[in-house]
């Protein structure tokens, strides 16, 4: 017998042992990890510029990239310049367009907070309660994810919050800014790069931070595109991975930045189910 043929047999051993049905791996394969696992998903994309279809600083975003290599269909509600509290109304639009037909959320938002200066806040409000513990009434210490719309781990909650509560059934994913290069605008838009501090004394780096440690809150896996990408907007080797070959945004990756981040992005989804379905 080969040992094909003996791989096989000890597999439906295995199956008829379990009490599994045979057919029960086949209904459930098309939700596993892997390139095929997103074939034919409806996908919601949320975010700032850099998802924005109206494509800024490109022809083909990183959204486009995937759906085509990957073979599903993007819905894109993410809007040039928006913050984080713009979430939940981007959530909120792609449940009127799209009702309960997505499987999976992407979210790439946070470089604007950082450019606005937005203070950071904290992860949850705490408050005490009395509870019952061990038969007992004793007053314990209680927190609750912090949803204050001012500070940016409070917007970060109340995105995670709408989406979870909009789409229970979709799989999350969270991807964090990239580094940031110099970008003029206009005379009045000018954004310098990530060398500099914002107004309240912050480098991008502490946004980033924050989005990673709410994805770990809210059950999330991240796609961390400020570590992985390779995309580096201050280095003169890579303006060609930004807009107007880093003359003047570099911000915005070109359509060969998005390319990247495509790359980047599918390799890790090889790991991540494409749906709780």
């Amino acid at each position: 017998m080969s040992r094909a043929c003996v791989r096989k047999s000890v597999f439906w051993a295995w199956v008829v042992c379990l009490g599994v049905p045979a057919h029960a791996g086949l209904e459930c394969a098309s939700a596993f990890a892997g390139p095929s696992a997103w074939k034919g998903r409806d996908v919601v994309f949320l975010g700032d510029s850099i998802t924005d279809k109206c494509h800024v600083g490109c022809q083909t975003n990183y959204w486009g990239f995937l759906s085509e290599r990957l073979g599903f269909t993007a819905h894109v509600y993410g809007i040039n310049g928006r913050q984080t509290d713009d979430i939940p109304r981007q959530i909120a639009h792609a449940q009127s367009e799209c009702g309960d037909k997505v499987d999976a959320v992407f979210m790439l938002i946070g470089t604007n907070d950082y450019n606005a200066g937005v203070p950071l806040g904290d992860v949850f409000a705490f408050s005490e309660e009395t509870v019952d513990k061990d038969g007992r009434q004793v007053l314990l210490k209680k927190r609750e994810p912090s949803c204050d719309g001012k500070t940016f781990r409070g917007r970060l909650n109340a995105a995670f919050r709408a989406i979870k509560t909009a789409y229970p059934a979709a799989q999350v994913v969270v991807l964090t800014p990239l580094h940031r290069g110099f970008a003029q605008f206009g005379p009045k838009n000018v954004q310098p790069d990530e060398r500099y501090a914002n107004a309240r004394g912050l480098f991008i780096d502490a946004y980033v931070q924050c989005v990673r440690e709410a994805a770990a809150l809210w059950s999330s896996p991240v796609i961390d595109l400020y570590a992985e990408a390779g995309l580096l907007p201050n280095e003169p080797a890579y303006n060609a991975y930004f807009a107007r070959g880093g003359a003047g945004d570099s911000l915005h990756p070109s359509t060969r930045g998005h390319e990247r981040l495509a790359r980047v992005i599918e390799a890790r989804l090889s790991a991540i189910p494409s749906t709780f379905r």
